[in-house]
C-alpha cells in the first residue's frame, strides 16, 4: 500500500516538474521573437439543464504594446452532452473594435477521453464573422487537441494545442496555431479560477507575427 502511495507521488511529481519546464520553456524561448504582447480578462457562468447546458461569458483582450483594449466580446453558448465522450456545441458571439464590430457563428464538436490519470481532449470547430452584420469573411475551421490532469482535488494543470485554417474551395489555408499552457484552480463546487498563457504565431502574407498571451478567467455554474 505504501509502495502504491510513492509511486503516485513520484509520477505527481514528474508531471509538476513537467509542467514548470514547459511553462519556462514557452515564456523563456517563445518571448524572444514575440511583436506583440497582450492580457486577456474574462468571466463566464453556465445553467446546466440535464444533458443542455447554456453558458454566456465575457472578455477584454488589452494590447499591452500600445496600452489599449484591443477589442471586447461576448458570447452566447448551448452545448448538448451527447454521452460521456461527445459534446455538440452552437454559438454567438460580438466582438467590438474601437471602430467596427463583427458577429461570429459557430458549431463544434468535442470529445474526450481518460488515460490512466490524464484526460485527453479532442475538439474540432467552425467558425464565421461577419463584419458590421454585413460582410461574411472567410469560414475558419479550428482543431483543438488538449491534456490535463488533477494534480490535487482543487488544481488541474493543461496544456493545449490548436491549429486555424482558412476553408477555400476544396483545401484548407493555414491561418495560425496557438499553444497554450494553464491551471485551473477550484475554489468551491461552484466557482473555478484559471490562470494561462497563451503563444500565437500567424500566417500573414508570408510574414509571421508572433503575440503572447497571458489571461485570467473566472467561471461560476449555478
Amino acid at each position: 500500500m505504501k509502495y502504491k502511495e510513492s509511486s503516485k507521488n513520484i509520477t505527481m511529481d514528474k508531471f509538476k516538474i513537467s509542467y514548470i519546464l514547459i511553462i519556462f520553456l514557452f515564456n523563456h524561448v517563445f518571448s524572444k521573437n514575440h511583436t506583440e504582447n497582450q492580457i486577456w480578462i474574462g468571466a463566464q457562468t453556465n445553467k446546466l439543464f440535464k444533458k443542455i447546458r447554456f453558458e454566456i461569458s465575457g472578455e477584454n483582450r488589452y494590447n499591452i504594446n500600445d496600452n489599449i483594449l484591443h477589442k471586447s466580446h461576448v458570447e452566447i453558448l448551448l452545448t448538448y452532452k451527447h454521452n460521456n465522450m461527445f459534446k455538440f456545441s452552437s454559438g454567438y458571439r460580438y466582438i467590438n473594435y474601437d471602430d467596427k464590430f463583427k458577429s461570429r457563428i459557430s458549431i463544434d464538436n468535442k470529445s474526450s477521453i481518460s488515460l490512466y490519470d490524464y484526460k485527453l481532449g479532442l475538439r474540432m470547430k467552425l467558425q464565421r464573422n461577419y463584419l458590421n452584420n454585413e460582410e461574411s469573411e472567410e469560414i475558419i475551421f479550428r482543431h483543438k487537441f488538449s491534456v490535463n490532469r488533477d494534480i490535487s482535488p482543487s488544481i488541474s494543470p493543461y496544456l493545449s494545442i490548436e491549429s486555424f485554417y482558412i476553408v477555400s474551395s476544396n483545401t484548407f489555408l493555414f491561418e495560425k496555431y496557438r499553444a497554450s499552457s494553464g491551471m485551473r484552480f477550484k475554489i468551491n463546487n461552484q466557482s473555478t479560477l484559471k490562470l494561462f498563457y497563451c503563444y500565437t504565431i500567424r500566417n500573414n502574407s508570408n510574414n509571421y507575427e508572433i503575440t503572447n498571451t497571458s489571461g485570467i478567467n473566472y467561471e461560476y455554474s449555478f
